[in-house]
């Protein structure tokens, strides 16, 4: 079968977010999943391998200190680049070096070693036997971890009822975007903590376990 070379190769930096989440036939309906979705298969699969690199250098802390660096020194490079060429650093979309929607190689890279870094920070000496930075101080971010797959899926609706209520409405300016962000994403925590009080057996990770001791 022959695919038109702008489904597949169109990374989808000029769609609409109603583009991005429809799909016309079966060729956009693949490339939705695998290149220019919302979360497409291909660049988001750069988070799974950065997890399971993290993983097994748990006790190589000065490996993953090197790749820190060298993510730093890529992060650097990311702002010089916006600053020369005159261009946003980060935008969720549109002309920027670092884009989200699609997840351009500059994002991935320093969203990366963002998490790398806060990783290692947090974790202090714990791998060499000693305490995490701040002890127990962050134990109430336990219960959104323990559900992070449900809070992903949940925040899609959040999301789409954002997008209905601000289609065809001007770009936020940076401070109320900020905010939103903020609140979008710390509005979870006490949920979570609310929700292992009350129904901690209603999630897609109780489902996940369910379906599996069944087998």
């Amino acid at each position: 079968m022959c695919v038109p070379t702008d489904t597949w190769g169109n990374a989808g930096q000029d769609l609409s977010w109603f583009e991005r989440v429809d799909a016309a036939n079966v060729e956009d309906w693949f490339a939705r999943l695998l290149w220019n979705g919302t979360y497409p298969v291909l660049p988001w699969m750069f988070f799974v391998i950065l997890g399971t690199l993290l993983h097994d250098f748990t006790r190589e802390a000065i490996m993953r200190e090197r790749g820190i660096v060298l993510g730093v020194i890529a992060t650097s490079a990311t702002i010089v680049m916006s600053v020369t060429e005159d261009v946003d650093w980060a935008l969720t979309s549109g002309d920027a070096v670092l884009t989200f929607f699609p997840a351009s190689t500059p994002f991935l890279v320093v969203s990366g070693t963002l998490v790398a870094l806060l990783m290692r920070v947090l974790e202090g000496s714990e791998v060499s036997g000693g305490n995490p930075l701040m002890g127990s101080r962050l134990s109430f971010l336990e219960p959104a971890g323990r559900i992070s797959l449900s809070i992903y899926v949940a925040h899609f609706a959040v999301l789409g009822l954002m997008a209905l209520a601000m289609e065809g409405e001007p770009r936020m300016s940076l401070v109320p975007a900020f905010a939103v962000t903020i609140i979008h994403t710390a509005i979870w925590i006490p949920l979570a903590a609310l929700h292992e009080r009350t129904i901690p057996w209603f999630s897609l990770e109780g489902l996940l376990r369910a379906s599996q001791s069944s087998e």
